[in-house]
């Protein structure tokens, strides 16, 4: 956390990392960017350069169309070729001493020039030109997607000259603000995962390895190697001035897999034993019965839900999901309805949200589209529903690189999978591939630190009574998958009987654990009552969902 040596005076844009507002000015003359986490002091002349900058931003000058300044040449005291030069398309400024000023140009996803950012030689300032908000990362345009290998360097000119000395071969990207910005490698995450091998070549000093550390926690495992760079020379660019050509591409063939220490003395865990409980943090469920079972989930979870077919799976966990984003203002949750389109289950939310069944035609009829309009505002949660649009011959292994993919680049903390049967429906080896799909699933929950809340389909009933008409539902009745039983942190079971002629029997869900890991308490939790008008799930006591079909009787009898 920065030390704020004055008295805080305003929000301000950043000049190095081009944030809009995260730079804060303090009234003995310093500033600090909580983007970029650079501090730095104003003297007279920078105050007046910073507030040329910021009257620009304030105004948001933009040219219609952005144009690369400057002239194709080699920037001969960094050793860089025009042929490179001409790869990335940098152009640079000259006067009689020599080269004045370097121009990067960013592209965004569709390829249009839209900033570029200026190296002023002397001094080594850097300016922005345009809005490099959306940009992608520096280089990303001269390289098609997917290869062998893609480097990721911190700056530009080290970009190059990995170009330069590898003579071509395979793609070179690197950051655009140096070693604090994470974020364009979220943005660039899929981008980056379609290469076999991510090799991460930042600077050798405290703030590049640093920043090593943070790239590969954000980038998928297994394929993503770091260079061990030295503190001298330190990057790339300087390998190639001082033409340790082939010295640099022994480090980069050694690039190693950067993983923790499996084996872990019990001596050096005192710290992590004293926040345990800050990795054991439960956020509730939206029903009591529930909680006083598993206290809720928690980062690291697998919670499998499973039900007989039309059992109200999915309805469940749309109720779990629109509750624990009202009451978590911080979180942020991806989902995949594998059997319904992102429109459908949008409308699912409005309807919860409106207490009304949108999807039936004569009620969405009788709304204006102000009134639709504000129903889904209200699911809007400032964007913090990432949705996954199902698609035909969707794999396993597809699926599980699309959670990854939410959880390091977009951020997400819990996920909702509904369902991973239909992952593998089509398996000539269901069982296997099933099992596999469970490990997988798993690994990623403990791994990234993330909480999956999975969907699954039971077998048919051992029993007279089938699961649609209300079966107690055991563990060994979950389809096909052993792995479910070993590896889910939490299993929870819906037992309906939809065919009763009886609507509040036909309309109560018993909830009922199955598993649960840290608690080890089972049984029947409470009971949900579908409210066909509002589509809500109404917790009632599990002592009348035990004995609802003699609470009916009594209520008939009076």
């Amino acid at each position: 956390m920065e030390q704020k040596d004055g008295k805080f005076i305003r929000h301000e844009p950043c000049p190095y990392c081009h944030s809009k507002d995260n730079v804060g000015v303090y009234d003995d003359g310093h500033a600090y960017c909580f983007g970029c986490g650079r501090r730095w002091q104003l003297n007279k002349d920078e105050i007046e350069q910073y507030k040329m900058y910021n009257e620009r931003e304030r105004n948001r000058f933009m040219p219609e169309t952005i144009k690369l300044p400057g002239q194709l040449c080699g920037i001969s005291d960094r050793s860089i070729t025009l042929d490179t030069c001409k790869k990335f398309g940098v152009t640079v400024n000259l006067n009689q001493q020599g080269i004045t000023e370097h121009f990067y140009p960013y592209y965004d996803k569709d390829g249009n020039l839209i900033a570029y950012k200026k190296r002023i030689v002397n001094g080594k300032m850097f300016s922005w030109t345009g809005d490099a908000k959306d940009s992608t990362l520096f280089g990303m345009n001269a390289f098609p997607k997917g290869g062998r290998y893609v480097t990721l360097c911190e700056g530009e000119c080290d970009a190059m000259a990995c170009y330069q000395m590898f003579s071509g071969t395979g793609a070179y990207v690197s950051l655009k603000n140096g070693s604090k910005d994470l974020k364009a490698v979220k943005d660039a995450y899929e981008w980056l995962d379609s290469f076999e091998n991510i090799i991460v070549c930042v600077d050798g000093d405290a703030p590049g390895r640093e920043c090593a550390k943070k790239i590969i926690e954000v980038l998928p495992p297994g394929k993503t190697k770091v260079v061990k760079m030295p503190e001298s020379p330190k990057d790339a660019n300087d390998f190639l001035k001082q033409g340790k050509v082939d010295e640099f591409k022994n480090l980069w063939w050694k690039a190693e897999d950067q993983r923790p220490e499996d084996v872990v003395n019990i001596n050096t865990t005192l710290g992590r034993v004293l926040t345990y409980r800050e990795s054991h943090d439960y956020i509730p469920t939206p029903w009591t019965g529930l909680n006083e079972l598993i206290q809720g989930t928690r980062a690291g979870q697998l919670v499998v839900l499973t039900a007989g077919s039309g059992q109200g799976k999915s309805s469940f966990m749309r109720a779990w999901m629109i509750d624990l984003l009202r009451k978590n203002k911080e979180i942020k949750v991806g989902c995949f309805f594998m059997e319904e389109s992102i429109e459908e289950t949008i409308v699912s939310l409005m309807s919860l949200a409106a207490g009304e069944n949108l999807k039936r035609t004569e009620i969405w009829d009788s709304k204006t589209q102000e009134e639709l309009t504000g129903y889904f505002n209200e699911v809007l949660f400032d964007g913090r529903i990432e949705m996954f649009e199902p698609k035909e011959n969707m794999t396993p292994d597809y699926i599980v690189n699309k959670i990854r993919y939410m959880a390091m680049a977009k951020g997400c903390k819990i996920i909702f999978l509904d369902h991973l049967s239909i992952l593998v429906d089509s398996s000539d080896n269901v069982r296997m591939d099933l099992n596999r799909l469970c490990k997988d699933v798993h690994q990623l929950c403990v791994g990234l630190g993330i909480t999956v809340i999975a969907a699954i389909h039971l077998r048919k009933s051992q029993s007279n009574v089938d699961h649609e008409s209300g079966a107690e539902v055991r563990l060994d009745d979950i389809k096909d998958s052993s792995s479910v039983k070993q590896l889910s942190d939490v299993v929870i079971a819906f037992e309906r009987n939809g065919q009763s002629d009886v609507p509040k029997i036909r309309n109560l869900t018993k909830v009922r654990v199955l598993k649960n890991r840290d608690f080890g308490e089972k049984g029947l939790a409470c009971g949900l009552m579908y409210d066909r008008k509002t589509t809500r799930l109404d917790e009632i006591p599990k002592e009348i969902a035990m004995n609802i079909e003699q609470a009916v009787f009594n209520e008939d009898s009076e």
